[in-house]
């Protein structure tokens, strides 16, 4: 693997950190800006209720699928930033070593899990499809949309992170 004369690691990890830290700030900005859109519209609601009366009623729905989104989008931030939960009762008894094979199989168990979440979920998006959201122009497919690029995102996320915790223990055999 070709060595980066500038900062002496592999090419292979700088792009690895480069897509991380895109994929990081666009996820980021896109949950900044459906907490703001649910925010707007939250107010908007309570204006158009008590000020302006128009009756459009569509408020809730728009917010419940921002809402949505902002759950499957945020999933993958909370394991990008290694902050999903995990009740870790053996950690204190593990090497250092024994952690690193204990988080590549919670790696490789929470990719198959969200590949069958994946596998299952498309089918349900073109079922979705037919079904209208009322009062917006939209159908169910938007919704379950948002849960099946979450999962495609964790894959992602846990398979890049498996592949750079691998190369790390390469690297350190191979230096010793």
């Amino acid at each position: 693997m070709s060595e980066d004369p500038i900062a002496g690691e592999p090419v292979a990890v700088r792009i690895f950190r480069t897509a991380t830290n895109v994929l990081r700030t666009v996820l980021t900005v896109s949950i900044s800006l459906l907490l703001a859109f649910i925010l707007l519209l939250m107010f908007a609601q309570a204006a158009d209720r008590y000020l302006v009366g128009s009756g459009f009623s569509a408020y809730e729905q728009y917010s419940k699928i921002a809402l949505v989104w902002l759950v499957f989008l945020g999933f993958p931030v909370a394991i990008l930033h290694y902050e999903s939960i995990t009740a870790d009762l053996i950690a204190h008894y593990l090497s250092e070593r024994m952690l690193g094979v204990r988080d590549l199989i919670f790696n490789f168990v929470m990719a198959a899990m969200a590949g069958l979440l994946l596998f299952y979920g498309l089918p349900v998006m073109r079922v979705g499809s037919f079904m209208e959201i009322l009062g917006t122009p939209f159908t169910y497919w938007s919704i379950y949309l948002s849960f099946n690029l979450g999962m495609a995102l964790i894959i992602l996320i846990l398979v890049a992170r498996s592949l750079a915790a691998l190369h790390a223990a390469i690297a350190r055999h191979n230096a010793s």
